[in-house]
């Protein structure tokens, strides 16, 4: 195989970690999606039931934030991960994600394909109002599909989520500033509108129109894109459509009320309070019971916490995982079989033990084992075998050299030296320990450098003998489409496991399960999982890379709050359904 430059990729719905930014993630704090960090604070008091036999609002929680507050309290207007918390509060979306990130219901009460996968139909809840009583109504949809392909947006405002709108028929269109409106956004009528799709995609339902939130028109509708953020609604919003809504804002901290509107129900606690504690200060909120919930903490902070009285340590599998990757242009490295010999060969479970103190769960394939698509037949997938990792290489040709290590069936030496990311505070803990496996079975293994980002990529472009293997990670998008990064021409392959030979079999049946999985048929439900399933045996067979471990997202929970649903890729959600004993 030959390693191609590297160009230019669409968005991905996969983020990988290098430097600094693997150091988060590997420390298991996977707060990267829109929502990261919960708390509550208060006296606990204890939830009436009302004569229509619905949990009345009781209850005060407070929401632990780690960073402050900046920008409008407007869906797409702000990257502050505190801010954003708060607008997924104040705005409701079409779709929720549930805890596997499978989809329901939430403003939307029924959607279906038409025109062989290439329109999206969705119809509005009956009962979906903004908190002022006002119908929300398509027209509230497409303000929110024209202004993220706006060039204002996107330009000016220098918006990160006009990706949502990208399948959309029309949309580049608006953003090149050709047309005012997304042609293929279209309202039937009131309560139903469908987008007219570039090409079948279903993992855009997940991945872009799920999170999609309506705007008021009736409010922001008069008002050019350009005001939006200063305007006086977008400073406090007055009128939502999500489980609360803010009612005081006051510098490090946001007061919100529960929302008798929201669709879902009427949230069962009175308020939320979102409040900026970093981790500096963490521990001591947590002692004088100030903070209730807090998510993307460290494993020493939450074994810390675990010994506080009121509280427990919450964990669940992140949404993504390390790896260790090969220089698998190269012979030797390029066989399957020494891969998978690796896999073997590697004490994982000590792994966990040794660097992540227990909090990770192994990974067995290319999508982490919390999600609804994960493959449970791979579950038990190359359990540490030292022998049979010995015997699949003999059987391969490699062979014990002079020195007594293992060599290429060539008789060149097999040496692998494991790079890993500066910033990375437990990447030469793995490397260090995966050596040191590697060296049990007779491969000459050795701990090698940390690499700037930039150093990793050219090493990898280039083919520098420095190295032969690297330690990444890898944090999914809320749709596992794997086509922009393991397709044979994808950047994920170029930079990386080189997966890019489609005169090798396993390549091109690769190529064709993901053209499956993309296409009209797989927006069934069960025939997608079939395709993936397939996708992701072919992959755990070939290993293109070797499937390390998935850090756990880590959260502090009190006692007294119940009703907490934990997803490795949101934090804790379903804040409508909390309550307090």
């Amino acid at each position: 195989m030959s390693r191609k430059k590297r160009n230019s990729s669409k968005a991905s719905a996969f983020s990988i970690f290098r430097s600094g930014q693997a150091a988060t993630f590997l420390a298991g704090v996977l707060a990267a999606a829109a929502v990261s960090t919960f708390g509550m604070s208060g006296k606990p008091v204890r939830a009436a039931v009302n004569p229509n036999g619905l949990n009345t609002a009781t209850g005060l929680v407070t929401i632990g934030e780690s960073t402050g507050f900046s920008g409008a309290f407007l869906p797409y207007l702000s990257t502050s991960a505190s801010t954003n918390l708060v607008v997924g509060q104040q705005f409701g979306s079409l779709l929720r994600l549930r805890r596997n990130l499978a989809v329901a219901p939430e403003l939307v009460s029924k959607w279906w394909y038409g025109d062989h996968g290439q329109r999206l139909y969705m119809q509005l809840n009956k009962n979906a109002e903004w908190s002022d009583g006002t119908p929300i109504t398509s027209a509230d949809v497409g303000l929110a599909v024209n202004f993220l392909a706006s060039p204002v947006y996107n330009n000016q405002l220098q918006g990160t989520q006009g990706y949502r709108v990208l399948p959309i028929v029309g949309s580049r269109a608006v953003m090149a500033g050709q047309a005012q409106t997304v042609s293929g956004f279209h309202a039937v009528n009131q309560s139903e509108f469908y987008f007219h799709l570039r090409a079948p995609d279903p993992s855009a339902l997940v991945r872009d129109f799920a999170g999609l939130m309506p705007l008021p028109s009736a409010i922001l509708g008069s008002l050019s894109y350009a005001s939006w953020p200063t305007s006086a609604y977008a400073q406090n919003p007055d009128v939502g459509s999500g489980p609360f809504l803010i009612s005081a804002s006051e510098g490090a901290q946001i007061d919100l009320r529960a929302n008798r509107k929201f669709i879902l129900g009427i949230p069962k606690l009175r308020s939320l309070i979102v409040r900026v504690a970093t981790s500096a200060v963490l521990p001591g909120l947590l002692q004088s019971g100030e903070i209730d919930l807090y998510s993307g903490v460290s494993p020493a902070l939450a074994k810390q916490a675990g010994h506080m009285h009121g509280y427990r340590v919450m964990s669940v599998p992140g949404n993504g995982y390390t790896f260790l990757g090969w220089k698998d242009n190269r012979p030797g490295y390029a066989s399957a079989a020494f891969r998978q010999a690796v896999e073997y060969a590697i004490n994982r479970k000590g792994l966990i033990r040794s660097v992540f103190g227990g909090q990770a769960a192994l990974e067995n394939g290319p999508l982490p084992p919390d999600s609804m698509w994960y493959n449970t037949a791979l579950t038990s997938a190359y359990p540490y075998q030292p022998q049979t990792a010995r015997n699949l290489l003999i059987n391969a040709g490699f062979h014990i050299g002079p020195k007594l290590w293992i060599v290429q069936p060539n008789g060149e030496p097999l040496g692998a030296s494991i790079a890993y990311a500066q910033g990375d505070p437990y990447g030469k803990q793995e490397a260090t320990l995966i050596a040191r496996d590697l060296r049990a079975i007779a491969i000459n293994a050795s701990v090698g450098p940390a690499l700037s980002p930039r150093q990793m990529i050219t090493d990898l472009e280039s083919n520098s003998p420095a190295i032969q293997g690297y330690i990444m990670g890898w944090q999914l998008g809320v749709d596992p489409n794997p086509t922009d990064l393991w397709s044979a021409n994808a950047l994920f392959n170029q930079d990386t496991s080189d997966w890019t030979n489609t005169a090798d079999p396993a390549v091109a049946t690769n190529n064709t399960l993901l053209a499956q999985q993309d296409s009209a048929s797989a927006d069934n439900t069960a025939t997608r999982q079939q395709i993936l399933n397939q996708w992701q045996d072919l992959i755990s067979q070939q290993l293109p890379e070797n499937f390390l471990v998935d850090p756990f997202l880590l959260g502090v929970q009190s006692t007294h709050l119940h009703g907490v649903v934990w997803s490795g890729a949101q934090g804790p959600i379903d804040s409508w359904n909390w309550y307090l004993s």
